[in-house]
């Protein structure tokens, strides 16, 4: 959980940079794709969860990608739930693409 949340804030970090693009609103739904993946869960506020690990999560994650152009990942981080930290999915932090003119 914690590198989950250093990550979150190091895109939030990143993001204050690109302060003077514009971007794609999300609340627009033309601008958002459905998911591609019933599995994935959504948390809202571009961050979502993939219970897919190795192949099958990248697999997931090309779709994902595929099926929400709009949206550029951000963020990956694996969430060791299990007692010995293995991961057993996958936390997928998204923004808006954004065109910087």
């Amino acid at each position: 959980m914690r590198r989950f949340l250093s990550l979150l804030a190091l895109a939030a970090t990143l993001s204050a940079f690109l302060g003077g693009c514009i971007y794609d609103d999300p609340a627009d739904l033309e601008n958002v794709g459905a998911g591609s993946d019933s599995n994935v869960v959504s948390y809202g506020n571009g961050v979502y969860y993939f219970p897919q690990t190795k192949a099958s999560f990248g697999n997931a994650l090309s779709l994902f990608v595929q099926g929400n152009e709009s949206l550029e990942v951000v963020a990956i981080s694996g969430d060791g739930s299990h007692i010995d930290g293995v991961d057993h999915g996958y936390f997928v932090v998204t923004h808006p693409v954004r065109r910087c003119e």
